[in-house]
This record gives structure tokens, sequence and C-alpha cells, in this order.
């Protein structure tokens, strides 16, 4: 086969059991593009992220709306209430609210064409081994044997019809 790649096969203990053959359209890519690869790397970081980061508009603050003193006669600056974002204490003006989306996409073909490029460097530079499991009865987590298949609680049961189920023919007097 001409469009194929072996890869080693190693068993679980390290040792080796020979080679596999991949397909070199996966893991034969030639010219790899960074940028595509970083463009990946990005969307799929941007799409980790949470934005839960929240603070509190002056509405949202705990407090009275009573003004802290009258408007005029005070000598002090008017003021409406203690929730103001100029006030210690009071809201944040443009503050984050919880609902950013750093959500990022990517086109399939440039995902695919990045997976590709990288799988490939991995298998060029042997980053890649297949791995060989033996699956043993022993390694199942119950001791008792499987049960048969007719052991479900459906199909052991007989079948039964319900009154309401079972059509009635009509007969007719004449």
């Amino acid at each position: 086969m001409a469009n194929t790649i072996s890869l080693n096969v190693i068993t679980l203990k390290g040792e080796d059991a020979g080679t596999v053959e991949v397909s070199a359209e996966v893991f034969g890519v030639k010219d790899v593009n960074p940028q595509v690869v970083k463009n990946a790397v990005t969307v799929y970081q941007a799409n980790l992220r949470q934005a839960t980061a929240k603070t509190k508009k002056r509405h949202e603050v705990h407090g009275t709306n009573k003004k802290p003193w009258r408007q005029k006669g005070t000598g002090r600056a008017r003021a409406g209430d203690v929730k103001s974002p100029i006030w210690v204490g009071g809201g944040i003006v443009f503050g984050p609210d919880g609902n950013q989306n750093y959500s990022l996409s990517q086109n399939k073909k440039e995902h695919n064409l990045a997976l590709r490029g990288v799988l490939s460097e991995k298998a060029e530079n042997k980053g890649i081994v297949a791995r060989r499991t033996s699956l043993s009865p022993t390694s199942r987590t119950k001791t008792s044997s499987p049960r048969p298949a007719t052991s479900s609680p459906w199909s052991s049961r007989p079948r039964t019809t319900s009154p309401s189920m079972t059509s009635s023919t009509s007969t007719t007097s004449s």
C-alpha cells in the first residue's frame, strides 16, 4: 500500500509488538500551515473560557434609595443615593455583566487540516505509537459469569394483553 505510513505498536508492558499501517491522508501531510494550527489552538482555548466575571451595577448594589442629605442648604455637593458610582461601595459603571461571549468558531476544513498537520508532525517525529491491549477474562469488574441473553426481565415475562388492547369482534344482529 503506497498511501500508508507505519507506526510502531507497543504492548501495555512497553514491549515492541510490530507495526501498524495508518492512512497517509491523516498522518502524512507534508506542508503544515502554522497559522491554521495557531487558529485551532486559539479557538479551542477561547471556547474553554467561562466568562463568569460580574460586577454590580448601581441598581444591584444593596442599599437604600433615600437621599443622604437634602438637595440645598448643606454646603455639600448634591447626592442622589449611596449607590452612585462615584461613591465608595457604589455600583460599577462599565464592568463585566457575566454575559460575555468569548466563543470562537473555525471552518471544519481548516480544523481538520490543523488536526491532520499536527498528527502528521507527531508521526514524523515518532511521537505517536499504537498500543496493543489484550483483554483477559480476569480483567472483568464483576467476578460472576455474564448473564445469558434470555435473562432479561422483559424476555422471560409471558406476554399479556390488557382487555383494552384486544380487538373486539363486532357481531351484528339481523
